[in-house]
């Protein structure tokens, strides 16, 4: 299992003040965070089939530095990144094709993982995310 980063901008702050919602659409998760310049960034994720919320403490944290590139001029930078060939989507795929006859949507979905300070939160959605700055008031 590998990662990759999904972009290198934001760089997200390492006590970002994160916020997540999910209560408006159980299949569209808003995840906003600070960057290490403390402006306010929203990723939507759409639509997502699993997620979940993990201690940093309880997180087996080599995945995060699993690629190099999280390294900038020697120290640790927290991206959104992308698990390649995810045993949790292949988990989730052979439980999709138990369940429904239907066209197995699972399939076209991707890992990603935000490193949030004290939390790690990791989303199986489809690609058409949204990341965007929040504008200043």
């Amino acid at each position: 299992m590998s990662v990759k980063i999904v972009a290198k901008i934001p760089e997200i702050h390492s006590v970002p003040l994160s916020s997540i919602d999910i209560n408006e659409n159980p299949y569209r998760q808003v995840i906003e965070f600070d960057d290490v310049n403390e402006k306010r960034w929203r990723l939507t994720l759409k639509p997502v089939y699993a997620w979940k919320i993990t201690s940093i403490d309880c997180f087996d944290g080599t995945i995060l530095t699993s690629n190099l590139e999280v390294f900038n001029q020697g120290r640790y930078s927290a991206y959104i990144l992308e698990v390649l060939d995810s045993p949790w989507i292949q988990e989730l795929v052979k439980l999709d094709k138990c369940r429904s006859n239907c066209e197995h949507e699972v399939e076209k979905s991707h890992h990603y993982i935000l490193h949030l300070g004290d939390h790690v939160i990791e989303v199986v959605a489809w690609d058409n995310y949204e990341i965007k700055m929040i504008e200043e008031k």
